[in-house]
């Protein structure tokens, strides 16, 4: 609605518009619906494909061949890059659908950093980088969803190793913000595009396309970093690292001990 006014400065008329949205939200919904059962029937054939070729690759059918273990190592890898193209997808449409559920629990923050560079140790190998938590031991502890803020951290880690240089180190910290946690991983890689700032948390975006299809990625990991990360009440960000790099970090409530 939008009013008119005299120079007087007296409301003289007010223009209403309106616009019927129902066809457009039945549209929406149906390619939500469509998006989350496509998904949910790619992902049980998938399951089963990666499941063969780790059977294949660990050695347990017999002995392959040096050439076909080439190529079906291949396969294992991209399926399971689309897997998780797949849980992606079907992450962000619970989260925004408002049918992701939660449950939280009081973690402390040092447990979470070193189960999160346990599970990705062996991703950071593969790219030639280190993983160093550079906290103190003082106790902190917030209030989340443990598997979700794994994955938070894993989106992070994960993203810090690809676009480190070989041999880099990635530092994680931890120090608090006022009532706040903050988690921090810093990177020495090439940083943040300029352009890109702006739709760094956005879907489907990816600062550089041609080194993410490089590297693997499907620009949906710092959205649903920031959704989630939003659902435990807390924040998200990123920083230009002195020397060279990003730090990306999210903040948490701490929670003190009654």
């Amino acid at each position: 609605m939008t009013p008119l006014v005299n120079p007087e400065d007296t409301v003289i008329a007010v223009i209403a518009q309106g616009r019927d949205v129902t066809a457009q939200r039945e549209a929406e919904r149906v390619k939500k619906e469509f998006t989350s059962t496509l998904s949910h029937e790619l992902r049980t054939p998938l399951t089963s494909i990666i499941g063969s070729l780790q059977l294949i690759n660990s050695g347990v059918m017999g002995e392959t061949p040096k050439d076909i273990g080439e190529l079906t190592a291949v396969a294992e890898r991209n399926s399971q890059r689309l897997l998780d193209l797949i849980n992606d997808i079907l992450d962000i449409e619970k989260i925004e659908s408002g049918k992701l559920a939660l449950a939280p629990e009081l973690i402390p923050v040092d447990e979470v950093v070193r189960e999160a560079i346990v599970l990705n140790k062996a991703f950071a190998e593969r790219f030639k980088v280190r993983f160093e938590w550079a906290g103190d031991p003082q106790e902190r502890k917030v209030l989340a969803d443990r598997k979700r803020l794994q994955q938070v951290m894993t989106n992070l880690l994960s993203n810090a190793a690809k676009f480190s240089p070989e041999g880099g180190l990635v530092e994680i910290t931890t120090e608090e913000a006022g009532a706040n946690v903050r988690l921090a991983v810093h990177d020495r890689g090439t940083g943040v595009p300029d352009g890109f700032r702006g739709r760094m948390f956005g879907r489907f975006t990816q600062a550089d396309a041609t080194a993410t299809r490089q590297k693997g990625g499907s620009g949906l990991g710092l959205a649903i970093c920031k959704r989630l990360i939003e659902l435990m009440h807390g924040r998200i960000g990123f920083d230009h690292r002195q020397g060279g790099g990003s730090t990306f970090w999210f903040e948490l409530p701490r929670q003190r001990a009654a």
